[in-house]
Formats: structure tokens, sequence, C-alpha cells
């Protein structure tokens, strides 16, 4: 009997207290056949009790313990703070998640938290209000065990009280509730299983319809109409960037879906005044700004990773076509967009950059331009990230998927290192085959070629991103064996370039050159600086000085476990 079955079992009555031990034997045999082919199943979107279970079974008790590692135990649930304490953490979730994720309305919030600290509300403001509390003290949690960490716990606990309530199919709240543990699943990954939680949440989304605007002759409101379109792209959203990060298929194919963007208030938008009864509080560029990104992103996977081995027949053409796009979409940034998010948004270009360049199903090798754009967003990457993952504040929403990445790029970067260091270190000009004509996507200007440091930059990038997993360890802990895993594969590498960087040392120094130093001054925390390329300045690699290296006295190389549990995702 499978672990996940135990755990339904332990919701089931003793045979006592049931009508028997046939009856007992029929429940354990159809959670056994719901469990194994629930990731398939479309829920009846009519009733609550279905597929032939009472209320023993419900659904939100299938949902929570098929998604469920490490149960939070219902004696931690903590009371509510004061309001006024609980105001800043509601803030922090407006600023970091609801400008992204605007599935509840910022209206309807406040509506529950007045009710909820009122005395009264329903099962779904209350669950709302511990959600929020309980993500937002995630957020700022810096180690696991911490004062936050426990807070988090202690909401989610009471939330959950209210399960049965609000984990329903059939509504846009069933759906938005499945969201917040979603979030919080993100942030927590030792207790939710956020792949499992999604998918349950987009196929509630696609029962009820929402994967489709209403005819019109249902005669819908704008209000409602936008609450519907709103529900389903963070619903999109989260499933896309989820799925990505795990490389696994997407819930529901973007041809199978048909849903205009809402129309969210803009920073043109005369949003909050009462002649407009707008119930948006605030402008939400930024979230109608990442539903475009996943839609692009949502394109070249399906092409590229759920279509098929045939190879295309220009690839080149259709990788920088999608750069191009993602370009664009980077230069677009909204004004009205806070520092943080902004800086978020930068990250997820060069990420998206950096996965659609890398091998992939139908391209199981890449050219010289795409080796070189890697290896120069790598570097790029893995500096912004650093000091963002050990600041003392979590101030945007980087969540346990971050580490993922970060692994995942630290490994196709040392892969892409590995046979190609002519290429990247000597400065070997690129064997360019793609040639655009007047109206191909033009190839990303290469730069950096030959620059005689290359090697203790990509020194720098490696130890970078073993340190961005050092300071994710201390939060997740699913995060410490990817660091360890990591050192283990690029310490060969590294070997090989600190012996490049001291004979290129040794060499400049007999020749009267000034050698590289690898103790510079930290690099400038901002985008590159502007280097000609035509439209893709401000997102090219720096050429105006050399990285900071963090290379440390040497690299462990101890032999270590590795749960085969762990969703790793690799594109190849």
């Amino acid at each position: 009997m499978t672990g996940m079955t135990s755990a339904l079992l332990e919701l089931a009555p003793s045979a006592g207290q049931s009508s028997g031990r046939a009856a007992d034997k029929r429940e354990t045999e159809d959670m056994e056949e719901l469990v194994s082919d629930f990731g398939y199943m479309s829920v009846n979107a009519t009733t609550r009790d279905f597929y032939g279970f009472t209320s023993i079974m419900s659904f939100s008790r299938l949902v929570l313990s098929a998604s469920t590692f490490h149960s939070i135990p219902p004696s931690r649930a903590i009371r509510l703070p004061p309001r006024f304490a609980a105001l800043p953490l509601i803030h922090r979730y407006l600023h970091s998640i609801f400008a992204i994720l605007p599935f509840f309305t910022e209206t309807s919030i406040f509506a529950s938290i007045e009710v909820v600290y009122g005395g009264k509300g329903s099962g779904l403001d209350h669950w709302t209000v511990n959600m929020i509390l309980a993500i937002s003290s995630s957020l700022i949690s810096r180690r696991r065990s911490d004062t936050e960490y426990r807070n988090a716990e202690g909401y989610v606990a009471a939330a959950l009280e209210r399960a049965d309530e609000v984990l329903t199919p059939g509504s846009i709240a069933g759906i938005q509730a499945i969201l917040l543990l979603v979030v919080y699943a993100m942030l927590d990954p030792a207790h939710f299983d956020s792949w499992y939680l999604i998918g349950i949440a987009s196929r509630a989304a696609v029962d009820i319809g929402l994967h489709h605007d209403p005819p019109k002759q249902l005669l819908l409101n704008k209000a409602q109409l936008d609450r519907r379109r709103s529900v389903f792209y963070c619903v999109y959203t989260l499933d896309r960037s989820i799925s990505m990060v795990h490389a696994r298929a997407f819930s529901f194919t973007d041809d199978s879906t048909n849903v205009a963007l809402p129309s969210l208030p803009t920073k043109s938008a005369t949003y909050g005044s009462p002649e407009g009864k707008q119930i948006w509080q605030q402008p939400l560029d930024s979230a109608l700004h990442i539903f475009r990104l996943r839609q692009l992103q949502s394109s070249w996977y399906q092409d590229l990773f759920q279509s098929g081995r045939k190879p295309l027949p220009n690839p080149d053409r259709y990788i920088f076509g999608a750069c191009e796009n993602m370009r664009e979409w980077a230069e677009t940034i909204p004004e009205t967009a806070p520092g943080m998010v902004r800086e978020q948004f930068e990250l997820e270009a060069l990420y998206s950059y950096i996965y659609v360049l890398g091998p992939t199903r139908k391209m199981h090798s890449i050219s010289d331009p795409a080796k070189v754009l890697t290896f120069e967003y790598c570097i790029e990457y893995a500096r912004k990230l650093l000091p963002i993952a050990r600041a003392r504040e979590n101030t945007a929403f980087y969540t346990c998927h971050d580490a993922l990445r970060v692994y995942w790029l630290g490994s196709l970067f040392v892969a892409t290192l590995h046979g190609s260091e002519e290429l990247l270190l000597n400065g070997v000009p690129p064997a360019v085959v793609y040639v655009p004509g007047p109206n191909d996507p033009p190839i990303p200007p290469l730069q950096n070629l030959g620059r005689p440091e290359n090697a203790s930059r990509a020194i720098s990038c490696i130890n970078q991103m073993i340190n961005i997993l050092e300071a994710y360890g201390s939060r997740w802990e699913q995060a410490a064996p990817l660091r360890d895993r990591l050192k283990l594969e690029s310490a060969p590498i590294l070997l090989s370039l600190r012996q490049r960087a001291e004979n290129m040392a040794r060499s400049s120094s007999q020749n009267g050159v000034m050698p590289y130093s690898k103790q510079e001054p930290p690099a400038d925390p901002g985008l590159a600086a502007p280097v000609g390329g035509g439209n893709w300045v401000g997102f090219l690699p720096r050429t105006d000085g050399t990285s900071q290296s963090l290379d440390s006295s040497g690299v462990k190389q101890e032999p270590y476990l590795i749960s085969s549990g762990n969703n790793v995702g690799f594109p190849f």
C-alpha cells in the first residue's frame, strides 16, 4: 500500500465506526483507484460528494492527503495577531504577491479582514486571512524553524480547520482557496506539493469553464468577467511557471483556451474613484506583464518540449525569434512596477533566454552563438541573484523554485563549458550557420569573446551559484542536496578553470602585463551598462570590468545522497 493511500486511510473511520468490513474494503479500493487517477480526473462541478464517496472522504481531505508531504499538526494552530500587527503582513502580501497574482480583489481581501477581526466571517474569510498571514510570514522567514516560519505553520494550521468549507470543486471561490495554498507551498515545500496543487486548481478551473470566456448570453457585468479572467490567468501563470521549473507538461494547452486578458487598472487608470466603482485599489500593470510573459514562455515551451522530437527545420531562426519576443517584453516592464518587481522581471527574462537557448527535445545540440549567449546570461543571472538570496529580507516573490532554477542553470553552465572551452574561453570565433534575412529575427550581440579573464568569470559564476544554493539551503532543506550536487558536478571543470586562470596570470606576469586580479570591488548591482548592439542595450552582459570572484579555497568533493523524490527539472 502506498504512503499516499496510508495517509488517506488515516482520515477514514475505524472498522468499528463504519458499517462493516465490506464497506471499509470498498472505501479503500475506491481511494486507491481515485488517487492513482486523480491527475486525470475531471471533478464534478455540481456536487460535493462525487465518485461514489460520502462526506467521510471529502474533496478537501483527498486533496490535502495527496498533496501533503508532512502534515502540520492541528495543535500548532495559533490565534490571529492583533490587527495592528497583522496589517504590515497584509501590506507585504499586497505588494509582493497580489501585485503579480491578483486572484482576489483588494477590496475583498480587506472585507475579509474586517469581518474576521469583527468576530464573524465565512469559512473563506477565515481561510483567506490566515493564509495571507502565513504567506507573508514565510516571505520574511530566513531560516527553517525561525519565529516567522513557526508563525506561518500556525496560521496554516488555523486555516486548515476550515478546509472542508473552502476546498470544494465547482466554484471560483474554491479555486481561489487552492491558489492561496499553491502560493504557500512554493514557500514551504517541506509540507505541500505545489505542482500537485496547481494541477488540481487547473483541472477545477477547466471543469467550470474558466478556460473560455463565457458567451455573451450570460450577461456578466465587467467586474464579474474580470474576476473570471483574473483567476484564470493566475492559474495559467502558476501552472506554466511550476511546470517549467519541473520540466513537466502543462495542465492544459494554449489551444484549448480562449480567454482575453482581464481589464486591470494600469498607471493611467483612475483606480479607487467612487464614481467608477472600481474594485481594484492599485495599478496592476505588473500582473498583466507577467501574464504576457507566461504566454510567450508557454508558446515556445510547448513547441520545443511538448510537441514530439521531430527536429526543427531552422532551429536558430526559431530560438532567436523567441529571444526577440522576450527582449521586447523585457524592454516594456511597466514604469509603475516597484524596484523589487522590476528586478524580479529582469531575472525572469534572463532565465527565459537561457531556457530557450538550451538543448531541447527537438534540438539536442546548440549552436555556437547560443553557447556564447548561455555563458554570458548565466554569469549575469548569478551576479544579480546572489545579493537577493543573501539579503536579510525577501521583498519579492522568490521561492524554493528559484533554488531549482539555479541548480539547473549551474548544471547547464557546466555542461556548456565542457567541450566548448576554445569557443568560450580562448576567443575562437563562433561558427555562425544562421544568417538572418531582412524579416528574420537577429542574433543577439555576442559580447566578451576572447576576453582574457573569461576563465575567472566562469569560476566566479559557478561559485556564485553554489553560494546562492547555500543561502537558499538555510531556508529550504531541499536546496542543500542541490548545492552538494552542483559542487560535485562542477569540481572537474573548476579545477581545469583554475589551472587555466593561473597559467594565464603567470604568462601575463612573465610578459610584463598586469595579471588579472580576482580581488576586485563587487560588480555594480544594476543592469549591464549600455554597450551597443541595437535594441539589446540594457539586457547584455557587462563589459565594463570583471566580475567579482567568490572563489573559495576549495570545493568539497565528498559523496552525498540526494533523494529521488526531488523534482529537479531538466529540459534535455
